[in-house]
């Protein structure tokens, strides 16, 4: 029986497999291990162990008070033992299980098995979402290698442990093949069904991106392997098996006057060109006018039916009108949302069951070839009332449009619009909790870039006059060394914002006009989508408005230009570059500092995160640019709390304010060439939230990281529309197997798929409110006394509570520090040791308190000024840790620190 390493986790989050899928008779089942569900242990790499004695710590210190959340205090470091000091017995599972551990042993008898499970567990959130690549291979690492337990896989201990004096210069390989055993024929009976096979065959080419051809010689190696079963291993068979042509519309456009032709089935050879007067063979393969658009009617109804239980709280606040009363924290407590809701009861008297969800669309263009314009432009949308890590996993592919330059977008968006119309007339039908619910599907919001949006809304674009999409500021030319475009200064007038009753009367006045109106060029097709407000309906993408835009473009005006009161000199630079370098983050904001010399290749994460927690350090070393400082400040301090978790009105008041005073002032310190059109939509940004939710909620990440995938499906610059819709065809009919299989009685091909699903790590410990890592130790005696806590208690160095990752600072990482904090109250700590005990079910932490001041008098903002750092150590309640917190050392004597906004990974 194959043997699973750990708990299981999100494939969408990026913790890299530090175990791996193992199958040896020398492993045993999950389940024998320690009679639960979905839980497995490395003991080279966790030990929980209970000891009899513990050793005495002297120096006991008395009990100071700090508040309700500061139980106790010490000057003196706090005694630590490896619990490996003491000998343990070894669990008698099974006999055969001792040549495998004989290493590590482990007692488990003083804690309850139920403490110990995997993080796929329902119902529990707290586990890693989306860890990026260049720092997630620290986070479960404790210094030790995984090497022995890969060793394991074969037991050859009789031909590898020989004497020193034989030939070392033989391979490991050619040492195993001389085994007697390794040319017997295997004789074993076949323990799965053929759709079994099927499922796990077809998860594992999706999880490792295979091409047809590949599946098919994988199929064709396993009919050599069983012989007697008979698995379709051709491509036209895969094809066949897998590919749904059904659920695909092809659309054709003319490649010579750009008309849309209508739909064509895959079959057809030829179509025709009425206003061309010419028969075009689209199976010649240089035919790419043309697009599909996808039936996602069966994804829709497997999201919202594996969500059950969220969507249907969603609907009992909907009812209740409880969302958005007191604070926005998804995009549902907007105030679009609530008018829907309220347009959708006065239409209907009857509507009371609530049953519908809203998405939130995109389409953006994807380069696929380094020496071609061709680029592919997928038409996106996630669903909005799934859980946020769900909807960001999962965005649903329902167009694709591939060729050069960019798609006619009212050809390409109008069968669209037709299908989600029909979506939101007829809905579709999910069973929940074995009732039938007819759930109808509206397109509320749409996020795109601000070279997209104009050509959906049907406007001019944003460098031309009255270039705005929710506003009508005129737009002024200013005239450059180089070359001058429209701006938008700061007008003391107030600007009369944009309606949608207003705009459509002007499109149907520009069908009539040579020149636009007011900005508005043609009619958009859009204006047919049922309850998507064209104008209220988009919104200002934080990625590339904020990160990409803004913190751009004042990062150049520092940095590159010249002779400038605000111009940073070439030695200045690099004092900056060796800080930037020496930053250690948190996970949780998923990108290391880079240099300055990498500036090219900063991604929007990375120009996000020197927005909120590097760049107002950095300005602040110069005295110098104070003023700067205190200008960029403002900025630093709206997108802070526009990007929180839970927004009160009163921040949203705070971080309009703010804004205003940013843009309102650059003219001041800046020339007037710097207001762009991205610091322009600032003035908008507020208003998106109030609408929509948070910046987090309607964001462009999500889709960039989807057109990512799509790219990645791509396997030959021929026909790459076929080769991705082949792909997200075979996606479907995995849900289809996947299906048939969970429904059938527990096997181990269910556990090798859901293996390939998501990702592995070692054994944690699960109490309370948090997660456990790595080795634990005793704890000393005068904490056991003055926390009154037992002896069984035992101390961690890594935690993951709310999917958030804090470490000790006594682990040395070289790029990475999770042991800076905020607790719920505001307090600013570093954290030393993770204290649990499972007898009086109490979680610690011990902490030092860290003493902070604003950086500009009577001016609040996010980053924190560290006045000195307490050698006291106390004890808090590891339930009042709130959020982890960016450290930035800027020498010995001067630091900050600041709290990331949000725990959400995108």
């Amino acid at each position: 029986m194959p043997r699973y390493f750990g708990y299981v986790e999100s494939k969408d989050s990026k913790v890299p497999r530090t175990t791996r899928y193992n199958e040896n008779n020398n492993h045993i089942q999950r389940n024998e291990m320690m009679n639960i569900h979905e839980n497995s242990t490395d003991d080279t790499d966790v030990e929980m162990q209970n000891e009899s004695s513990m050793h005495q710590s002297a120096n006991i210190s008395s009990e100071v008070s700090i508040g309700s959340s500061y139980l106790f205090c010490s000057r003196d470091d706090n005694e630590v033992h490896n619990s490996n000091d003491t000998q343990n017995t070894y669990p008698l599972f099974n006999t055969e299980l001792r040549s495998v551990y004989a290493e590590e042993k482990i007692d488990f008898s003083s804690l309850n098995s139920t403490h110990f499970y995997g993080l796929e567990e329902f119902g529990d959130d707290n586990f890693q979402d989306k860890w990026m690549q260049d720092i997630c291979h620290e986070f479960y690492s404790d210094g030790e290698s995984d090497s022995e337990e890969e060793d394991s896989f074969f037991d050859c201990s009789s031909v590898f442990d020989r004497p020193a004096s034989e030939d070392d210069s033989i391979s490991h390989l050619e040492k195993l093949l001389k085994n007697d055993d390794m040319d017997d024929t295997i004789k074993a009976d076949v323990v799965v069904s053929k759709s079994e096979i099927l499922a796990a065959v077809l998860q594992y080419s999706l999880t490792y991106n295979l091409a047809q051809s590949a599946i098919a010689d994988l199929l064709k190696m396993l009919n050599c392997f069983l012989g007697n079963i008979s698995l379709p291993d051709t491509r036209y068979l895969i094809n066949k098996l897998f590919n749904d042509t059904s659920i695909m519309n092809y659309h054709g456009v003319c490649p010579t006057c750009e008309k849309y032709l209508g739909l064509f089935q895959w079959s057809d050879k030829f179509i025709y060109c009425d206003t061309c007067e010419v028969k075009i063979n689209f199976k010649e393969s240089t035919y790419n006018s043309y697009f599909v658009i996808l039936n996602v009617d069966k994804e829709i109804v497997n999201l919202i039916q594996e969500n059950k239980n969220y969507y249907l709280n969603i609907v009992k606040l909907r009812q209740e009108k409880q969302l958005g009363v007191n604070e926005i924290s998804d995009f549902y407590d907007g105030v679009m949302y609530e008018k829907l809701t309220e347009t959708l009861s006065s239409q209907d008297e009857e509507f009371s069951n609530f049953d519908y969800v809203t998405t939130v669309m995109n389409s953006d263009g994807s380069p696929i070839f380094e020496s071609s314009n061709y680029s592919i432009w997928p038409i996106q949308f996630i669903i909005n009332e799934l859980p946020y890590d769900v909807r960001t996993a999962h965005p649903i592919v329902c167009g694709l449009w591939f060729g050069k330059g960019k798609p006619n977008m009212n050809i390409f968006l109008k069968p669209f619009v037709d299908y989600m119309n029909r979506l939101a007339n007829d809905g579709v039908s999910c069973i929940i909790d074995n009732v039938e619910r007819q759930i109808k599907i509206y397109t509320q919001c749409c996020c795109v870039d601000s070279a997209a949006r104009p050509q959906m809304q049907g406007f001019i674009q944003y460098n031309g006059y009255f270039g705005c999409g929710w506003c009508l500021h005129p737009g002024v030319y200013v005239a450059s060394k180089k070359k001058g475009c429209v701006k938008y200064p700061w007008l003391e007038e107030e600007i009369p914002e944009r309606n949608m009753l207003q705009t459509v009367d002007w499109m149907e006045q520009s069908l009539y006009s040579k020149k636009p109106i007011f900005g508005v060029k043609r009619p958009s097709c859009l204006i047919n989508m049922k309850h998507l407000d064209i104008i209220n309906g988009f919104v200002p993408d934080s990625m590339h408005c904020l990160n990409l835009g803004i913190a751009a473009q004042f990062f150049n005006y520092w940095f590159k230009e010249k002779n400038k009161p605000y111009s940073l000199t070439h030695e200045e630079i690099e004092k900056i570059d060796e800080v930037l370098i020496k930053i250690k983050v948190p996970n949780q904001i998923c990108r290391l500092a880079r240099s300055i010399n990498d500036l090219t290749n900063w991604k929007s994460r990375e120009w996000e995160n020197w927005l909120l927690y590097y760049s107002l350090p950095i300005l602040l070393m110069f005295p110098r640019l104070r003023e700067y400082a205190q200008h960029w400040m403002l900025l630093v301090h709206a997108s802070y709390l526009l990007l929180q978790k839970n927004i009160t009105h009163s921040e949203i008041e705070t971080a309009e304010n703010l804004l205003i005073d940013f843009v309102q002032n650059i003219e001041n310190i800046y020339p007037k060439a710097a207001m762009t059109y991205n610091v322009h939509q600032l003035l908008h940004l507020v208003s998106s939230v109030a609408n929509w939710g948070p910046l987090w909620a309607h964001s462009g990440y999500t889709f960039e990281n989807g057109n990512g995938q799509l790219v990645k499906k791509i396997q030959a610059a021929k026909g790459v529309i076929p080769q991705i819709c082949r792909a997200l065809s075979m996606a479907q009919s995995n849900l289809v197997l996947k299906k048939h299989i969970f429904s059938k009685p527990y096997s181990g091909v269910s556990d090798y798929i859901t293996y390939l699903q998501k990702k592995t790590s070692k054994l944690t410990y699960k109490f309370l409110n948090a997660r456990y890592f790595g080795r634990n130790y005793k704890v000393a005696t005068k904490w056991i006394q003055e926390l009154n806590i037992s002896n069984e208690s035992r101390i961690y160095r890594k935690m993951v509570k709310d999917r958030c990752l804090f470490n000790s600072s006594k682990t040395n990482r070289q790029r990475s520090d999770n042991s800076y904090a905020i607790t719920h109250d505001g307090t600013f700590i570093q954290m030393l040791d993770f204290i649990v005990d499972p007898i009086n079910r109490l979680e610690f932490t011990l902490v030092r308190m860290i003493n902070i001041e604003n950086i500009y008098p009577n001016r609040e903002a996010s980053i924190k000024k560290i006045t000195e750092i307490s050698e006291n150590i106390f004890a808090i309640k590891t339930a009042d840790i709130a959020k982890v917190c960016v450290f930035i050392s800027i020498d010995k004597n001067i630091s900050y620190v600041g709290p990331v906004p949000n725990l959400y990974y995108y």
